[in-house]
C-alpha cells in the first residue's frame, strides 16, 4: 500500500502539472490573439505610410515637371475626385501620364 505521503506528491505534481498546461495553452491563444491585432495595425499602418510617400513623390514631380505633365497631374486629380477611381484605373492612368 503507498503511503499518504507519496498520494500527496502525486496529486500535487499532477495539479502542478495540468495547471501548467492550462496556462500555457491560454498563454498561446492570447499571445495569437495579441499578434493578429498587430500584424493588421503594422499593415494598415505600412499601406497609409506608402501611399503617403507615393503621393509626396507624385507631388515632387510634378512641381518639377514640365506646364503639360502639370495639366494632366490636375486632370488626373479631377478625374480620381470626380469618378473615385478604382486602384487599377488610377495606376493605368498615371503610368500613361509618366
Amino acid at each position: 500500500m503507498e503511503s499518504i505521503w507519496t498520494k500527496i506528491v502525486a496529486h500535487s505534481a499532477t495539479a502542478t502539472l495540468i495547471a501548467a498546461l492550462s496556462l500555457s495553452i491560454s498563454s498561446i491563444f492570447m499571445l495569437r490573439a495579441s499578434i493578429d491585432g498587430q500584424v493588421l495595425a503594422l499593415e494598415t499602418t505600412l499601406r497609409n505610410d506608402f501611399d503617403l510617400l507615393i503621393k509626396c513623390g507624385i507631388e515632387t514631380a510634378v512641381a518639377n515637371a514640365s506646364p503639360e505633365l502639370r495639366s494632366r497631374a490636375e486632370r488626373l486629380q479631377g478625374l480620381v475626385s470626380f469618378f473615385r477611381l478604382s486602384g487599377s484605373q488610377d495606376c493605368d492612368i498615371a503610368a500613361n501620364l509618366i
